[in-house]
C-alpha cells in the first residue's frame, strides 16, 4: 500500500491509501482466483458464449468496481483501478486522450483458455469503469496482446467534464 497526501483548500491535508503498482501481497498472487477464472472461461465455452452478454455483464462489473464518491482526475482514478485489478499500468497522455499501456495480464491462465470471452469481459470492465469514473469519457480502442507477454493497449478519449 502507498499512502499519498491530498490537498485541501481548507483544513490538514487527507490521506489516501492505494495499491501501490509494484504490490505482492504475500509475496507471491492468490492462485484460487486465478484457478476461478480459468474454470469460469473453460466453462463459457470455446467459442467465447454471447460476447455481447459477457461484455455488458463486465460493463455492470466496471461500474461496481470503481471507487465511488472520489473527485479524482480520470487519469489517476483508472490507473489506480487497473493496478487494483493487477494490470500494472503504464499511462501516457496526448491530446487525443490516455493511453494506458498493460504491464501484466492478471488473467493470463484464464485467456488461454478462453480468450474471447475474458478479453470481451475485460474491455466490458474497462468501459464500466470509464462510465462511473467519467461519462463523457469513452473506450477509443482496446487491443488485446498475448497476455504472457502483455503489453495490452486501452486508449480512451478525455470527456469534457
Amino acid at each position: 500500500m502507498e499512502c499519498r497526501r491530498i490537498g485541501r483548500p481548507r483544513g490538514r491535508p487527507r490521506h489516501e491509501w492505494a495499491i501501490a503498482p509494484d504490490a505482492h501481497p504475500g509475496g507471491e498472487a492468490p492462485q484460487a482466483h486465478a484457478q476461478l477464472a480459468q474454470w469460469l472461461a473453460r466453462a463459457i465455452g470455446p467459442g467465447g458464449g454471447d460476447l455481447v452478454e459477457v461484455e455488458r455483464v463486465g460493463r455492470e462489473i466496471g461500474n461496481e468496481l470503481a471507487p465511488g464518491g472520489s473527485a479524482r482526475p480520470l487519469p489517476a482514478a483508472m490507473k489506480d483501478a487497473l493496478t487494483a485489478l493487477g494490470f500494472a499500468p503504464d499511462l501516457t497522455t496526448d491530446a487525443r486522450g490516455l493511453r494506458f499501456v498493460l504491464g501484466n495480464c492478471p488473467y493470463r491462465e484464464a485467456v488461454r483458455e478462453n480468450q474471447p470471452a475474458v478479453c470481451t469481459l475485460h474491455r466490458g470492465i474497462t468501459r464500466g469503469l470509464l462510465d462511473a469514473l467519467e461519462p463523457s469519457a469513452r473506450l477509443r480502442d482496446f487491443v488485446a496482446r498475448d497476455p504472457y507477454a502483455a503489453g495490452c493497449l486501452i486508449d480512451v478519449a478525455a470527456g469534457s467534464g
